[in-house]
C-alpha cells in the first residue's frame, strides 16, 4: 500500500524494511458456527510503525471497536478476525498515494478512494481467494482526517437475501478512539457487513424514478439496504412486521422520510441511528439484518429464519415497556 507520500520529498521518513509485508496474524478465531471472516489491514504505516507495535495496536483497537455495538457484541464469537501487515513507503498523506481523500467527481468530502484490487490481494493472504466472496475487508488509514467509504462488490449469485458480496471499507484512525469506533461501526459494520444503506438526509430533493428502479432491481435483489424503502405504507414497508409487533411498541421505530442523501421519496426506520449520525445504536430493522446475516453465514443457507428467534435475542436492545 502507498497511503503515505510518494517518496519525492527528502524530508519524509521512507521505509526500507519490507520483510513484514503481507504477513498475517490471527486476532481472534470463531468458536461458534462456521466462522465469519473479517480482514484488517493498514495504509500509511511505515516499517518503523510496524516494528514498534503501532500497527498491531491499531488493528487490535479496530477489532474491539467492531464488536462494541449490538448485535456484534453478543455474537462476537461467530467471527474470525485477521490482521494482514501492509508496509507503506511513508507515513504522511499526499496526492501521490493509492488511497485518496475526496474525488473530483464525488460531492462528499468524506469520500475515500483506494486500490481495491490490492486490498483483495492482501486479504487473500489471510483467508485465500476462495473465501473472499463473504469477507468484510477493512483498510485503516493512518490519518486523523474524518472520512469513510465502503465499496460493496456485486455478489456472484443474486438468489440469496442475506447480503452476499465482498466489501472493502476505508476508515481513518480519526482524532480519537471514540470517533474511530463510530466510523468503523458505520462503514464496516453497517455498510460492509450488513449491507445497510445510509439513513442521513441532505438537500438533494426527491429521489428519481430511475434511481428507485435501479436500486430495487439491483441492491434489493442481493438482500442489501434492508433499512430503507420507497413506501411509507406501514403495512408494506420492509419493517412492517416490526412496527406491528407489540414487543416493539415502546420503540422509536417508525417511517421517517429521507435517506441516502435524498429528502423526499425514500423512507428510513428511525429518526436517529448509527446509519444516520455515525453515533448511537443500530435501529431494529438494521439489527435484524445484522442478526440474519450472522446466522446465515454461521450456519449455512439452509438455516430457516424465524423472526421470533431474533425478537427473543433483541429483548436486550428494546426499550422496557412501562406499566
Amino acid at each position: 500500500f502507498n497511503f503515505g507520500n510518494d517518496g519525492n520529498s527528502e524530508d519524509l521518513y521512507k521505509s526500507t524494511d519490507y520483510t513484514n509485508d503481507c504477513k498475517m496474524k490471527v486476532l481472534q478465531k470463531a468458536t461458534i458456527g462456521k466462522g465469519i471472516d473479517v480482514v484488517l489491514m493498514g495504509d500509511g504505516f511505515s516499517d518503523r510503525l510496524i516494528a514498534d507495535g503501532t500497527y498491531l495496536r491499531t488493528m487490535k483497537t479496530a477489532c474491539d471497536k467492531l464488536f462494541e455495538k449490538e448485535p456484534y457484541k453478543t455474537f462476537r464469537d461467530y467471527f474470525n478476525v485477521y490482521c494482514v501487515y501492509a508496509v507503506s513507503k511513508n507515513e504522511v498523506y499526499s496526492e501521490g498515494s493509492s488511497t485518496v481523500f475526496g474525488c473530483r467527481k464525488e460531492e462528499h468530502t468524506t469520500h475515500i478512494s483506494g486500490d481495491n484490487k490490492l486490498a483483495l490481494a492482501y486479504a487473500a493472504q489471510a483467508i485465500g481467494f476462495n473465501k473472499l466472496e463473504n469477507a468484510s475487508i477493512v483498510v485503516v488509514l493512518n490519518s486523523t482526517q474524518y472520512a469513510g467509504t465502503c465499496y460493496m462488490n456485486v455478489p456472484s449469485s443474486a438468489d440469496r437475501d442475506w447480503g452476499e458480496g465482498t466489501t472493502i471499507s476505508y476508515v481513518p484512525k480519526c482524532e480519537n478512539d471514540e470517533n474511530f469506533g463510530y466510523t468503523l461501526q458505520h462503514e464496516a459494520c453497517g455498510h460492509g457487513f450488513a449491507k445497510l444503506a445510509d439513513e442521513y438526509v441532505e438537500a438533494m430533493g426527491e429521489i428519481s424514478l430511475y434511481k428507485k428502479e435501479n436500486t430495487i432491481n439491483e441492491q434489493n435483489s442481493y438482500g442489501w439496504w434492508k433499512n430503507i424503502d420507497f413506501t411509507d405504507d406501514p403495512s408494506e414497508v420492509k419493517w412492517a412486521h416490526i412496527l406491528a409487533d407489540e414487543r416493539y411498541s415502546g420503540e422509536p421505530e417508525g417511517i421517517y422520510e429521507g435517506a441516502v442523501n435524498y429528502t423526499y421519496g425514500i423512507w428510513r426506520p428511525s429518526y436517529d441511528s448509527m446509519m444516520k449520525d455515525n453515533d448511537g445504536s443500530f435501529n431494529a430493522p438494521s439489527r435484524e439484518a445484522i442478526w440474519y446475516r450472522i446466522h446465515k453465514l454461521a450456519y449455512g443457507a439452509s438455516l430457516q429464519y424465524d423472526f421470533d428467534d431474533f425478537a427473543e435475542y433483541d429483548a436486550i436492545n428494546r426499550i422496557p415497556v412501562e406499566y
